[in-house]
């Protein structure tokens, strides 16, 4: 009985981490390519608006 209780609390302990991980992994590659896209935009913008040729 008390190895099921333990291995209950492993199993939901790595389901936490694993979420976690999942999560933070979505928000750094979320951030990654907003900034992507921001330095296209804004790159984008300088050149249209200062053309050097």
């Amino acid at each position: 009985m008390m190895l099921r209780r333990q291995l209950i609390a492993d199993l939901s302990t790595g389901a936490l981490a694993v979420a976690g991980a999942v999560s933070f992994g979505l928000s750094v590659w979320l951030l990654v390519l907003f900034l992507a896209v921001a330095s296209t935009m804004t790159a984008t913008f300088v050149l249209h608006d200062h053309p050097d040729g």
